[in-house]
């Protein structure tokens, strides 16, 4: 079983938080592991799909920090069973 659980990312949230998810990920990675990873998905990096990975990634990361439920969902946009939803299929 693959992963399929992307969360949902609305065209404007795309425009406007693609760069901010994109910086989470590069403080999350350390800079010599994030450009190694722009370096790897380098026509990819910026598109659609990479974005809502990263978001996933960020959220999956606070989820299993110190963020609560309810500043999750606030954060990222998402209700908490979606959370759980895809924190299980990542577990698998």
């Amino acid at each position: 079983m693959g992963f399929d659980g992307y969360l949902t990312l609305s065209t404007p949230d795309y425009k406007k938080l693609s760069y901010h998810y994109q910086g989470l990920l590069r403080d999350q990675l350390g800079t010599t592991h994030h450009d190694l990873y722009r370096a790897i998905c380098v026509d990819q990096f910026d598109d659609y799909e990479t974005t809502k990975l990263a978001k996933t990634a960020l959220m999956l990361s606070d989820y299993l920090g110190t963020l609560s439920n309810k500043e999750i969902e606030k954060h990222y946009k998402v209700y908490f069973g979606t959370v759980k939803r895809v924190a299980e299929q990542i577990s698998w």
